[in-house]
């Protein structure tokens, strides 16, 4: 019988008062500032049990953020073997002349579906190939490498990648009918952020030691690499916008 999950405990005033000296404050502050009464420091945080913006000491910010890192705590990747597994083996043990890896065997085969995909414009599971890359790549322990992967899932998540197919043959296929007009190999306005790749993506920065102009640096290179290629009609500094607000969104 699993142990029951332990209770939060809230840290923190939601009321404008300081809380060290439980002084009355004129002006909520919205970042670390000092009390105007005790002269100590006053930090603002999001709550984890609740998701409230509440004014803590620094020990309680502390607290706070050991709730979020156990929040955030990320299992290891599940890398299974996948359809294919026995011949693709076959096929790089004849090229390689020994014996390949497991990892080695679904990397191409990850490949080969990023290319079929990309070919059928099914742009959805080629996001979803580049999500288990990450996840291969991640479970490898390669976490810079991991890291791009993760970024070009992000980016296309926020172009809103679909698997229509070829489009135009779709618009022939439903000429005449107002859908078909409408179809799109990427449509912004399904364009999202998921909070399952969010926690890996911070995981991965946090063990890094990135700071945030190397998290742009880097999103913004892998992000116009595919905006170039693919012709995304979200632009590459846009899409960082975005994702830097999902990250700072505790």
């Amino acid at each position: 019988m699993r142990d029951a999950p332990k209770k939060m405990n809230d840290i923190g005033s939601l009321d404008d008062i300081c809380p060290h000296c439980s002084r009355p404050l004129t002006k909520r502050p919205q970042r670390k500032a000092k009390c105007p009464f005790c002269g100590k420091y006053i930090f603002v945080r999001t709550r984890a049990t609740d998701r409230l913006r509440v004014l803590v000491t620094e020990k309680q910010a502390e607290e706070i953020e050991a709730q979020w890192n156990e929040i955030h705590s990320v299992p290891p990747p599940r890398i299974d073997k996948r359809e294919g597994f026995d011949n693709e083996k076959k096929i790089l043990s004849k090229k390689l002349g020994g014996e390949p890896s497991d990892h080695d065997v679904i990397w191409g085969l990850l490949n080969k579906e990023l290319i079929e995909h990309s070919r059928a414009q099914h742009w959805g599971l080629y996001r979803n190939a580049l999500f288990n890359m990450g996840e291969l790549l991640r479970s490898e322990s390669k976490w810079s490498d991991a890291l791009n992967r993760y970024f070009e899932v992000c980016y296309l998540d926020l172009n809103g990648p679909t698997n229509y197919g070829d489009v135009s043959d779709i618009k022939s296929y439903l000429e005449g009918t107002d859908w078909g007009t409408h179809v799109k190999p990427f449509d912004t306005d399904y364009g999202e952020l998921f909070g399952g790749v969010l926690v890996i993506v911070k995981h991965l920065l946090k063990n890094l030691e990135m700071n945030l102009t190397e998290t742009r640096e880097q999103f913004i290179k892998v992000a116009e690499r595919l905006e170039k290629v693919l012709k995304l009609p979200v632009a590459a500094k846009t899409a960082w916008s975005s994702l830097e607000n999902a990250l700072s969104d505790k």
